[in-house]
C-alpha cells in the first residue's frame, strides 16, 4: 500500500509555478499531480523548468472530451477550453499522463439513489453526509434540467480518486 502525504501550501512561497517546480524537483518520482482545472500553471512550470517532467510520478488530468458533447461552446470541455495552449503544452510535454475526459466522468454518475444508500448506511447528520447531499443536490437538478441526465457527473472527484485507487477505471492507450 503506498503512503500518501500532503504538503500544506505555504503562501510565502510565491507563485504556484515556483511551488510546483520546487516541490517536484525536491521529491523526484514521488509526486502525482492531479489537475482538476485549466492546465496553465503546469504548462508554465514545464516551460520554465523542463527537468520537472521526469520528476513527476504521474499526472492525472480531468479534462477534454472525445466522443462526448462537452460542457462548453463548440463541444469543448471547460478545463481545456479555458487555456487550450496550456493543454497542448502539457499533453505534448512527455509527462506520464492519465487523462480523465468527460467521456469517462459521465459514465460514473452519482444518482439520488446513491445518496439515499449512503444516508441509510450512516447517520444523516454527519458533516460528510450533509456535505455530500448539499454538494450534489444542485448538480443532480442541473444535469436533469440541462442534459436530461438522472444524476450528476463526478468529474473532479473521479480524477482525484484515481490518485488513491487507480483500479477504479480501466485505462486505454490512445
Amino acid at each position: 500500500m503506498p503512503s500518501y502525504r500532503c504538503r500544506a501550501l505555504n503562501h510565502s512561497l510565491g507563485h504556484a509555478v515556483d511551488f510546483l517546480i520546487e516541490t517536484l524537483l525536491a521529491a523526484p518520482g514521488e509526486i502525482t499531480l492531479v489537475a482538476t482545472g485549466p492546465l496553465t500553471n503546469i504548462a508554465l512550470a514545464v516551460r520554465r523548468e523542463p527537468r520537472i517532467v521526469p520528476a513527476v510520478r504521474r499526472c492525472i488530468i480531468m479534462g477534454g472530451a472525445f466522443r462526448h458533447e462537452g460542457n462548453m461552446p463548440l463541444r469543448g470541455e471547460y478545463n481545456v477550453w479555458c487555456d487550450p495552449h496550456a493543454a497542448r503544452i502539457v499533453l505534448h510535454s512527455g509527462l506520464p499522463i492519465t487523462l480523465v475526459p468527460l467521456d469517462v466522468t459521465y459514465r460514473c454518475l452519482f444518482r439520488e439513489a446513491d445518496m439515499q444508500h449512503i444516508a441509510a448506511q450512516a447517520d444523516v447528520r454527519t458533516p460528510i453526509v450533509r456535505f455530500l447531499a448539499d454538494a450534489t443536490r444542485f448538480y443532480i437538478k442541473y444535469h436533469k434540467t440541462a442534459q436530461n441526465i438522472e444524476g450528476c457527473a463526478i468529474n473532479d472527484a473521479l480524477a482525484m480518486a484515481l490518485a488513491f485507487a487507480p483500479d477504479l477505471v480501466t485505462t486505454v492507450a490512445l
